[in-house]
């Protein structure tokens, strides 16, 4: 697709200019990985460079991977990105105990939510249908009870429209995120009602081209283009 192949050369440049290192919220800011594990995920589906996981892992502290050195909450979309990007290198002894870790960490905090308590949250979205989302795509082939979980959460709080959201109303956002994982999970031959796809293809292709909700959280609600 010539948009993609666009889209992966932009990255591949980004990447380049940064010294193969990472990336971060901007060219002039330190690099996290989040940015980092995201972009490493596009650069890997498209043979782009030459990576190392090792790159992934500067920040794991024993247990998780810190966003940023001596944060006060720990983000568990980063530990998302992370296991996702780690599971699609080959396991070795040096990245296995940390891809392990974060997979028993995240776990942990999955298992703790009880009834229609969101599974996971996160700190840098208001919305905890992106957090999940990017669950079900990780967790898929490494965990699948896990992320059958995630989906089964999903589909539970599917609106009548079709849509998805988690106040009290369907945003384009929000049910992007989620029909996306739900569509990679049915890809991998798990089994999802397909009236969940044809209720959400009624909402996703009625709705407005362009999403106005101020999801991601700074200092304050936005809603950033390029991310």
């Amino acid at each position: 697709n010539p948009l993609i192949e666009q889209l992966a050369q932009k990255t591949k440049t980004y990447w380049e200019e940064r010294l193969n290192q990472g990336f971060g919220y901007s060219s002039e800011f330190f690099t996290d990985p989040d940015c980092t594990a995201t972009a490493m995920k596009v650069l890997l589906g498209e043979r782009k460079v030459n990576l190392h996981p090792n790159l992934l892992l500067q920040n794991f502290n024993g247990e998780y991977v810190e966003t940023y050195a001596g944060e006060r909450l720990a983000s568990v979309s980063c530990n998302i990105h992370t296991l996702d990007t780690l599971k699609r290198f080959p396991k070795n002894s040096k990245i296995q105990p940390a891809f392990k870790q974060i997979h028993q960490w995240l776990a942990k905090i999955a298992c703790s939510k009880k009834g229609n308590e969101p599974i996971f949250i996160d700190k840098w979205h208001f919305s905890p249908i992106y957090p999940i989302s990017r669950a079900i795509i990780a967790f898929e082939g490494i965990d699948d009870q896990l992320a059958q979980k995630c989906v089964d959460w999903l589909i539970k709080n599917q609106f009548n429209d079709g849509g998805f959201g988690y106040f009290n109303k369907s945003s384009v956002e929000e049910s992007a995120f989620a029909i996306h994982a739900l569509c990679y999970f049915a890809r991998h031959k798990h089994t999802i009602p397909l009236s969940v796809f044809e209720r959400s293809a009624s909402f996703i292709f009625n709705a407005p081209i362009l999403p106005k909700e101020p999801f991601w959280m700074g200092k304050v609600l936005y809603c950033p283009v390029l991310v």
